[in-house]
């Protein structure tokens, strides 16, 4: 009999455990999670169009962090800078997955202005320069 009431006890106690404990995780509130900083002066030097060797394949970078990306296998959405120093930036592409987005960290030349995803390089198109005819000397 002692032990048939102390059964009862125990199974008591765990059961009141259990219920409080499962309140408790109830009431915790959400974490928060931490955005990192956005280098918005980073963006906007560096957005642009990105082109491959051919010119075929195309990835557009926008300055508030957008992706626009044209015949490329992987249709990215965002991106935002991870670390960057004097001659090289890395930078995180972002698309949308199965259960979350996927994450590619990308090198970026910035004396070049160029990427590296996925063993292809693609680059800004050069500004032509414009040439101003010298002006003929005056003789005296």
């Amino acid at each position: 009999m002692k032990k048939i009431l102390i059964l009862a006890i125990v199974l008591a106690t765990g059961l009141t455990a259990c219920n409080n404990q499962s309140k408790n995780t109830a009431q915790q509130p959400a974490v928060k999670v931490e955005e990192q900083p956005v280098d918005t002066a980073f963006l906007k030097a560096n957005a642009g169009e990105y082109r491959s060797y051919d010119g075929s394949q195309k990835i557009i970078l926008g300055a508030d962090g957008s992706v626009k990306c044209v015949k490329l296998n992987s249709n990215y959405t965002t991106w935002r800078l991870l670390e960057k120093d004097s001659t090289t930036a890395y930078i995180a592409l972002s698309r949308e997955g199965l259960d979350h987005p996927v994450t590619v960290s990308v090198a970026m030349d910035l004396k070049e202005k160029s990427i590296v995803v996925d063993n292809e390089t693609y680059r800004k198109p050069t500004q032509p320069q414009k040439h101003t005819p010298a002006l003929p000397k005056r003789g005296r």
